[in-house]
This record gives C-alpha cells, structure tokens and sequence, in this order.
C-alpha cells in the first residue's frame, strides 16, 4: 500500500486481531476460496459449517479491497425494483436479496461479530422531483411484499437526516450501518474457528483447471482444490482474464469528518439513518461509530494523489450539511467498485469445478454475505442457485475503460444537473 490514500477511517479504527493460517509446501482443499473480502469469507465460512475442507487465499490482507474500505452501508435488494427482479430472476430471489440485509444482521448477532452494527434504517433519498413517482412505486412494491417501507416528505426526511436538501425519499427499516474491516475481519476469524484455513500474502500466479484444480503461490507452494470459487470482484487481475475485462473497476472516494459536537449530533442525522441518493452519480453519508460524518461517491479512474482530489465530497457535504460548512476531514480514502454493463453482479461457471461472482455494484455488503451462503449450498449440495449463471461478456475495448467511463460519469453528472 505505497498509496496513502488507501488508508482509511477503518484502518484507525480496527479492533478485531486476525491471525492468518500458515499452508505447506505441497498440500490439497475439497474447495479453494480465491479472494479475502465479504464473499470470500462469508462463502468460505459456510462451507466451513458444513464440514467441507476449505481454504482460502488471499493475496494481500483480509479486507484489503472493497470490503474493508467500504462505506459500511448494509442495504437490502438491488438497484431494480422488486417487480422488475420478479421478472427477471423470480420471486425467490427476489426474496432472497430483499432478506439480504437481515440476513447479514442476524448473523452477526449469532456469531456476536464485533463490527459495530446497528439495523436503523436506509434512506433513499432525493433531491430531484422527478424522482418522487420512482420512490412512491419502490415504497409501494415493497410495501406489499411485508417490508414497512415509509415513504417520506421533504418535511420527514428533514427531520430524519438533519436537512433540506432533499425533496424527498423513503425508508427502508431493514437497512443499516456496520465498521466493514472490523466486520470481515471477524467473520474471518468464525471461518477459521468452524475449520477453515485462511492465507494471506497468498497471491495465486497460476491457475491449471484440471481434475482435481492446481494452483501455484507466487512463493512456490502448490495447492490441489477439487473446486475453486473466485471472488476477487474489482479486482479481479490477470489470473481470469476475460473475467477482468467484464467490469469496469470504478473508484468509489469517501472522506469523513472530525468528531461532531453533541450540539452537532442533534441536528445531522439524528435518527442514525444510512443514506444514499438517486442521483445518477450520487452520494452515499452516513455517521460513524465514533460521531463523524462520513460521505462517498464516484471518483475519477485516476487514482488520487492529494487530499484536493476529494474537492467534491467537501463541497457536497457543505450543499448537504451547510451546518457543518468549514468542518475539517480528517481522512481520506477510496476503493474500487466492480460495476456490470446491466447493474446486475453476475455468477458465472468457469469450468466444471469453478465458479466465480462479480459485479455488486455497490451494493455488495449486504449482498455478498448472502450469496456466499448461496454458494455454499450450490457447491456441497447441488441447490439452485439465486441468479442464473451466465456467460463472461467482457467489454470492448476494456483497457480504455477509464477514458470513455470518465466521459460517461461527465454525460450522467449534466444529465443530474437538468433534473428538476
């Protein structure tokens, strides 16, 4: 991590103590988990709980990517409305990613996870009235599925989150806020506790998909698996080429403020809410567990160099919050996001005795926790899995991504800017 900017809120403020396992020279796995974040772990964990010999590899540290920079918001669902997912996959897995965030909750609860999770809520918030009729339909779907969404005023969502910059929104109450590095880190250590084993510094340079599966550490120990599951997400390299060129690896930038006053915690958020916009290029703002205010949003395909490279999320959070205008950041950092050309993450099998899923689109807290239970039971017992297997599309010309991704999040920020 020669980049300073890689170190986050998250990385002050881990607690959780993880202890990697050490692997052999020459040794074998009934299943070899390749990737350290939320999937990984959670898939390697539940596989772990049903008594099947698991290993995973992680090439850097657990949480290194996505997962331990995160914004830390556990939302239910996709960006689809649940009739549009009942069209698309079924009203089973539309069950399935609504539940995701409860899921996620409950089983932190029963494994007493240290990550400071709290189920408050979800706001979808809008500062466009364009917006308003999408938000009433949302609220309305699932509202009829059993969920006591709310759909809220400009008046509520005042109240809720300390301002009036929106017109409007609506709560979704399955929603809610976790320390994401503190999370996977100790859901890591419950996967090793249940018979796991968990490697880092473990990168895998070579991949041979024979019968059984033989994969090659860059340090030269060498690892027979009977199945392989790929969960490297954004950062997906070269070992699975055509996996790669099929998203696009998106920085996701937050900052978060100094500590709020007492004062300052009556009047921004004061409910506690997690909140993300409609925008099309939107913000996402939540609290923290230590009382700051933390905002994210899409940044440049460059990687910053200095804390001016943030310059939007200061001047969001002063549009925002105009209460806290002149509040100081103390931190700065970002991720990648894997983002799909249809907003959907993708599953798809690679050979016969591997598989791999990508492309949470920013919504990959929640989701990848619950997928990695799905994968579980689609690996030990053969159970349909929630989405459908599809074939690797990679994009045309991908190596230009980050030049005609930049021009279109320029298109979507004028498209933003002529809503009303």
């Amino acid at each position: 991590m020669s980049n300073k900017l890689y170190h986050s809120l998250w990385d002050d403020t881990n607690k959780v103590v993880f202890e990697p396992d050490s692997l052999e020279p020459s040794s074998s796995s009934s299943v070899v988990v390749i990737g350290g974040g939320i999937l990984g772990v959670s898939t390697a964990y539940h596989l772990s709980r049903m008594g099947i010999s698991t290993t995973l590899l992680e090439k850097h540290e657990i949480g290194f990517g996505g997962s331990g920079r995160n914004g830390g918001q556990v939302i239910p669902g996709l960006k689809y409305d649940p009739n549009v997912l009942d069209t698309m996959y079924g009203e089973e897995t539309t069950k399935l990613v609504g539940e995701a965030a409860d899921f996620t909750f409950q089983l932190i609860q029963s494994l007493k996870l240290d990550c400071q999770a709290e189920q408050k809520g979800w706001v979808q918030s809008t500062c466009k009235t364009k917006h308003l009729d999408m938000l009433a339909k949302r609220t309305e779907q699932w509202s009829k599925r059993g969920v006591k969404a709310e759909l809220l005023d400009a008046s509520e969502m005042s109240k809720r989150l300390g301002t009036e910059y929106f017109c409007g929104g609506w709560q979704d109450p399955r929603g809610g806020t976790l320390h994401p590095l503190n999370y996977v880190k100790s859901l890591a250590c419950a996967a090793q506790q249940s018979g796991a084993k968990i490697i880092t510094q473990a990168e895998v340079v070579k991949w041979h998909k024979t019968s059984p599966n033989r994969l090659e550490l860059a340090d030269g120990t060498r690892l027979n698996a009977d199945y392989v599951v790929l969960c490297c997400n954004a950062y997906t390299d070269e070992l699975q080429p055509d996996l790669k060129r099929s998203i696009i690896p998106a920085h996701s930038f937050q900052v978060a403020t100094s500590q709020l006053t007492q004062e300052q915690l009556t009047n921004v958020l004061p409910t506690k809410v997690a909140s993300s916009d409609t925008r099309r290029i939107g913000n996402y703002f939540r609290l923290s567990p230590d009382n700051r205010l933390m905002i994210g949003g899409r940044g440049s395909f460059r990687e910053p160099n200095t804390t001016a490279d943030f310059s939007e999320l200061h001047n969001e959070i002063s549009k925002i919050f105009p209460q806290l205008d002149g509040i100081t950041c103390t931190h700065h950092w970002y991720g990648r996001v894997a983002m799909t050309a249809d907003h959907l993450p993708h599953i798809h099998k690679l050979t016969d005795t591997s598989l791999s899923a990508i492309g949470f689109n920013g919504r990959g807290v929640a989701l990848t926790t619950r997928l990695g239970e799905a994968l579980a039971q689609y690996i030990s017992k053969n159970t349909t899995l929630p989405m459908s297997i599809v074939p690797i599309k990679p994009f045309i010309l991908h190596k230009l991504h980050p030049a005609y991704a930049s021009i279109a999040i320029k298109y979507y920020r004028i498209m933003d800017s002529l809503e009303s």
